[in-house]
């Protein structure tokens, strides 16, 4: 009889579509080496995502997940039992930072478990508060591993004390697959889309939550001045949040309510169709983790126009390769080159390969790979 499967523990605090899919192809990554993946959610709901997610249920099937929703004191009993009833030699888990993180880093040390921890902050995601840090780099070099977003990721958790030799890139990727396919599927059906009205004719996109720091104000500005609505090419806004009476105040100031499309939200399932038929997608954020919705627009060969402070700039976007990365005391600059990207079909061909060759490197099989070398 082959010998029983390791375990290896995963403990989340709600999973989503995007981490169901990136598990789901985990699982799959371990079993080839005869380990198995069990994983504790915290919570029923997101705090996070807003928008519907109805394929979570299909891939949660292919997952061994425990649920531990309820009261603190009956979350803390749950995990304190998935750690310490189980033979796993590695525990993962998302941050480091809240208390179930800590509470799960100090449960897997004293059960002699090695523990690894996801995250995509950078050292230029807001004012870093001195004793803050001084408390990271106490605690973070007691993990045995990152895995994080990129490389300006792990220079800022090398900082903090974690060896660059314990750290994997690759932790925001999106499931690359599942929208090229449903762009195929949808550029199949273009003509009846178009006919039905259920989408702009020629856009430019913004996937946002409608947020302060995500200042889609400024990614409207960008596509006034770019003067490719006098073109006949729309805005189109996904997202909703407490910056949206704003926003909507700012489209009548400018004169563009014909012309910029508002849609408060979209299923995962569905927003590829968004994505497959942009000119091109616009992530204006102040600052930014990383930005999924680049992914996704990338996936589909859609290039992105993102802020400097976007975690995806200079990772995946590359600047006039397969996108276009600015600030906002540039705005002129990004707003010529938007309008030269929509006048050339040659030049948004060009962007548009070099986005699924870049995709190509950044996907499900990167996150996988990234853990299983942290455990060897």
């Amino acid at each position: 009889m082959p010998p029983s499967p390791d375990e290896v523990l995963f403990v989340i605090s709600n999973l989503g579509d995007y981490h169901a899919a990136r598990l789901c192809h985990l699982t799959k990554a371990l079993a080839s080496e005869n380990k198995r993946l069990r994983i504790l959610e915290l919570s029923p709901r997101s705090t996070f995502y807003s928008h519907h997610q109805p394929r979570n249920i299909s891939l949660r099937a292919h997952l061994d997940v425990t649920q531990a929703y309820g009261t603190t004191v009956k979350t803390l009993s749950a995990v304190v039992r998935f750690i310490f009833f189980s033979k796993a030699r590695y525990v993962i888990q998302i941050g480091y930072s809240d208390k179930f993180a800590v509470i799960g880093l100090l449960l897997a040390r004293l059960f002699g478990k090695k523990v690894l921890f996801l995250a995509d902050s950078k050292a230029d995601d807001a004012p870093r508060v001195g004793w803050k840090e001084l408390l990271k780099k106490a605690l973070l070099p007691l993990f045995d591993g990152a895995l994080v977003a990129g490389e300006r990721h792990k220079r800022y958790f090398s900082s903090l004390g974690v060896p660059a030799d314990r750290i994997s890139t690759g932790y925001d990727v999106v499931d690359n697959e599942f929208f090229a396919s449903q762009a195929v599927r949808y550029r199949r059906k273009a003509k009846l889309i178009r006919r039905l009205g259920l989408i702009p004719d020629r856009y430019v996109l913004v996937v946002s939550r409608l947020v302060p720091r995500k200042r889609v104000d400024l990614a409207l500005e960008l596509y006034a001045r770019s003067g490719i609505a006098e073109r006949g090419i729309s805005l189109v806004i996904i997202g909703k949040g407490p910056a949206q009476p704003e926003i909507v105040a700012r489209i009548e100031q400018a004169g563009l309510r014909d012309r910029v499309r508002m849609v408060p939200c979209v299923a995962n399932t569905a927003i590829a169709l968004y994505y497959t038929f942009a000119e091109a997608l616009i992530l204006a954020s102040e600052y930014d983790q990383w930005g999924l919705s680049v992914n996704e627009a990338m996936a589909v060969g859609t290039p992105a126009f993102v802020t400097e402070r976007c975690g995806s700039a200079g990772e995946i976007v590359e600047h006039k390769v397969d996108g276009f990365i600015w600030t906002k005391e540039a705005l002129e600059d990004a707003a010529l080159a938007l309008a030269e990207l929509v006048a050339s079909p040659g030049l948004r061909q060009q962007w548009s390969q070099a986005c699924k060759e870049k995709m190509a490197k950044w996907n499900l099989d990167r996150f996988s790979r990234g853990l299983i070398t942290l455990m060897h």
